[in-house]
């Protein structure tokens, strides 16, 4: 669902960047293709091991990012002033 402004913004370009943001969240990734991989060649069993192992590696690198930004965030008090 995209919604539309009723009053103009102030900067219309975000609308382009919101658009685009979506049609690339909508294109299948390399997750998708290993998984349809995995279920076409060894069953539904394997696949589902294969976006747990896919899970486990998102959350990890977040969780690494989060603690990350807010390391640097703590470190540097000043940044958050914007």
């Amino acid at each position: 669902m995209v919604l539309i402004p009723t009053k103009p913004t102030k900067n219309p370009m975000i609308w382009n960047i919101i658009i685009i943001h979506l049609l690339g969240m909508m294109s299948p990734g390399p997750d998708f293709f290993y998984i349809a991989r995995t279920a076409a060649l060894h069953g539904r069993k394997n696949a589902v091991f294969a976006v747990l192992g896919i899970v486990t590696g998102v959350m990890f690198w977040a969780s690494a990012t989060m603690l990350g930004l807010s390391l640097l965030l703590k470190t540097f008090p000043c940044s958050t002033a914007y």
